[in-house]
């Protein structure tokens, strides 16, 4: 056992080489006996083998795994069903991965799977990087073998990503359009004839079922979205991204600011999108209170995955604690 003393400098110094977390590179530290060029090999070896059992357990299991790695060129898997795969790489620990280090989650389809922790965490950053609402430098995205564009979110969209947005304002509804023309904005061109023109009617129709569905309040199809109540401008926003049935959706604390009967009825309109289609939802969230609908839920400290929810319903007071670094999910394991 090696007695050289391993300084907090060596280990920053080699997190910022390699992207590893602090327990990982000071584990590397201490078996290279403080060598950073070993290190940073110890790490390589262990980090290829890790790998190498995701991927043989995603054969056996019939399973995509989820992994981000800021420095070592490895990608994130996440499985929407056994035959649509969604893949991002990052390499660029200056940019996506700047908050988010080491990763590692699995999403099943018709899965609801909560992302949450401090605002430090990067628990909004991996949503909208995933959703190609941010981009970054380096590695890729594909889904179905396609390769996404960083920071494309028509692409992703089209790919069959689904977004809702953090901040509703600003990405989520066109404030002087009507409520239909917002609701059905990502399928304008499936509802245009063959001259390309899209009719107020086919638009009314088509938003309809999804505004009935979410109990979307308005004065009709026109009104102007910014006229809306928060809650009912928040549900606008669900119901475009509705329209276009993703495969995957990703929503970034889709109830804030929105009241309490509102909050409920979007929750529980996610989990029956899961429940009835099939589509996996990745719930990235800082308030609690809107894991109450996910199958598991996954801490991040730092960047990192520090603990994994799997029983729901999930102790809120035990959710502080982990996404503060300082109690695992042991009862859960």
């Amino acid at each position: 056992m090696s007695t050289v003393e391993i300084g907090a400098k060596d280990v920053k110094a080699l997190r910022e080489r390699t992207g590893a977390g602090m327990m990982d590179c000071k584990k590397a530290l201490t078996e290279a006996e403080g060598d950073i060029e070993k290190a940073i090999e110890i790490l390589r070896v262990k980090q290829g083998k890790k790998i190498q059992d995701l991927g043989e357990r995603a054969a056996t299991e019939g399973t995509v795994q989820a992994y981000v790695h800021a420095g070592s060129k490895v990608g994130v898997l996440i499985e929407v069903d056994c035959n649509t795969d969604f893949v991002a790489k990052n390499d660029d620990f200056v940019t996506f991965a700047r908050e988010v280090a080491d990763t590692v989650f699995v999403l099943h389809a018709g899965e609801v799977v909560g992302v949450t922790g401090l605002l430090s965490a990067g628990v909004a950053t991996i949503g909208r990087a995933i959703a190609g609402a941010e981009g970054y430098a380096g590695g890729e995205v594909r889904l179905s073998g396609k390769l996404i564009p960083s920071g494309n979110r028509e692409v992703a969209q089209r790919a069959g990503i689904g977004y809702i947005p953090e901040d509703r304002r600003a990405e989520g509804f066109v404030a002087h359009l009507g409520v239909a023309e917002n609701a059905t904005m990502t399928i304008a061109r499936k509802l245009s004839d063959r001259f390309g023109i899209l009719r107020p009617s086919a638009r009314a129709a088509a938003a309809a079922p999804l505004t009935s569905r979410l109990s979307l309040v308005s004065s009709g199809p026109g009104q102007p979205a910014g006229e809306l109540s928060g809650g009912n401008q928040q549900k606008v926003t669900v119901a475009r991204t509705l329209a276009h049935d993703p495969s995957l959706i990703v929503a970034i604390t889709p109830t804030r600011g929105v009241d309490v009967a509102s909050k409920e009825l979007l929750l529980n309109s996610l989990a029956a999108v899961a429940a009835d289609t099939r589509a996996g939802v990745l719930l990235c969230s800082d308030e609690l209170s809107d894991l109450v609908i996910c199958d598991r839920v996954i801490v991040l400290v730092r960047g990192e995955v520090f603990t994994e929810f799997t029983r729901p319903p999930f102790d809120r007071d035990k959710l502080i604690v982990a996404t503060e670094g300082l109690q695992e999910a042991v009862d859960d394991h």
